[in-house]
């Protein structure tokens, strides 16, 4: 979807929101918070934790989304976070912003790959569409060394979900 089509959603409804067209049954719970020319940021829920975080997703990978569902009814009566959402620049790039943004804070973040491989860990530094993170392993929770991937091979990234707050307490 572009952005065009993406603004005259409702943000303060709940939805459906399908990115991922390899299973096409597949989607995110949550509201969506800013909209930005090439990625949203979605404040996403899981029925077994509640508030499951903010993910940074790209526009032209949303495919579908979905409003009033059976499906959305149990999440209507959710309490909302108390998480600060990303205050992001119109200006520049999204994508880059939001790494900064967590790199400045301190954020542990989940970052998907264009390979569908999860890499866990804390931003270092960001130079020249070069991100280098301090990775934690997904099973053991603990230091696993540097990663080092270019922006162009990110999908999407998240920050504050229940499995970022279990590895941090």
């Amino acid at each position: 979807m572009n952005r065009k089509q993406l603004e005259q959603l409702d943000q303060k409804c709940l939805y459906e929101v399908y990115d991922d067209e390899q299973e096409t049954n597949d989607f995110r719970v949550g509201y969506i918070r800013a909209i930005f020319d090439s990625f949203i940021i979605l404040e996403k829920y899981h029925t077994r934790v509640g508030f499951d975080g903010f993910a940074l997703v790209a526009n032209e990978a949303i495919f579908k989304v979905q409003q009033d569902t059976q499906y959305l009814k149990p999440y209507q009566n959710l309490n909302r976070p108390q998480e600060q959402i990303p205050e992001l620049s119109e200006d520049g790039d999204t994508l880059l912003n939001f790494l900064e943004w967590t790199k400045k804070n301190n954020k542990l973040v989940e970052i998907m790959t264009v390979w569908d491989e999860l890499i866990i860990g804390t931003i270092e530094t960001i130079e020249e569409n070069l991100v280098m993170l301090n990775t934690v392993a997904p099973e053991e929770f603990q230091s696993d060394g540097k990663c080092f991937i270019e922006c162009d091979n990110i999908v999407d990234i998240c920050i504050d979900t229940a499995r970022l707050k279990f590895i941090t307490t």
